[in-house]
């Protein structure tokens, strides 16, 4: 059986993985992500590929996903969260581990596990929206990426007067920022989450203006590729029990469903891209 290396690199941590044809993970490992340049973070990757014992399979391909703009040919443009940029992680690799080596924007490759196996296998149209450090979105119809803005993220949105990329205030890191503009002191992004819950007042308005803004992130969405269902991912996914009652009551035209393959999704995804490319997978 043919197996691939798939890598889910976020800004806080990577994950390497051995996935099978039929999208099993065989092997994975997680490690914080280098911020210490290019030539680092190519060594982390080289390492953490052997790691997962690379040489005890039929490795047919390696699938990168990354968080930031990809070039057609894999030539990452920037990471800025990871404090790289002009990196090519395609010719070191293919020359060190003799595969085919492919590199997708970390939200494409998630949304292609839900397109493809997750909760959007049975709608012809799918976007993916994962909300992390970032905000990033893609946007598949038949299983099939269609050109969209996978920063998503940076759009602009206004908030009191003012105009505010989408992530800079509403992602995991951008609620600290929301919570500055409002004169709160936030330590971790969830914390607006935890005190909305216990009731406190400050926290409570702070959460509120938060969704509204995501309230007009998913009308945008929706208005603009009318999608058959929204796949919702990402670390701040682990508050969805207090606020994703209150995003499906807000937006009753938005089919919003949380991601099957849950912190999985870019890894799965980074296979599927892989296979794809090999003709094991329609």
């Amino acid at each position: 059986m043919k197996h691939v290396i798939a890598i889910d690199m976020g800004a806080t941590n990577i994950r390497v993985g051995v996935i099978d044809e039929k999208l099993n993970i065989v092997e994975v490992i997680r490690e914080r992500t280098c911020h210490d340049g290019n030539t680092a973070l190519i060594k982390q990757i080289i390492r953490l590929i052997n790691d997962v014992h690379f040489s005890n399979y039929d490795i047919a391909s390696i699938t990168i996903g990354v968080p930031g703009r990809v070039r057609n040919d894999g030539y990452v443009y920037e990471l800025p969260n990871v404090h790289v940029k002009d990196l090519d992680l395609v010719a070191p690799l293919t020359k060190e581990f003799n595969a085919p080596t492919y590199v997708i924007n970390d939200a494409t490759a998630a949304g292609l596990a839900e397109a493809v196996s997750g909760n959007g296998k049975e709608y012809s149209s799918v976007f993916f929206i994962t909300i992390s450090s970032g905000v990033g979105g893609s946007y598949f119809v038949n299983r099939n990426y269609k050109v969209a803005s996978t920063e998503i993220g940076h759009t602009l949105f206004e908030y009191k007067g003012e105009y505010y990329e989408f992530e800079h205030i509403c992602s995991g890191y951008g609620i600290k920022r929301l919570a500055s503009i409002n004169g709160i002191n936030l330590e971790e992004g969830y914390h607006m989450f935890i005190g909305y819950k216990d009731g406190d007042e400050k926290l409570t308005a702070l959460y509120k203006d938060w969704l509204a803004l995501f309230n007009k992130f998913f009308g945008f969405i929706q208005n603009t590729f009318s999608p058959d269902v929204i796949v919702l991912t990402g670390g701040v996914m682990k508050s969805s029990d207090i606020f994703l009652d209150d995003l499906k009551q807000n937006n009753p035209k938005c089919n919003l469903v949380k991601a099957y393959h849950d912190q999985d999704a870019g890894l799965i995804g980074s296979a599927c891209f892989g296979l794809q490319k090999l003709g094991l997978l329609d």
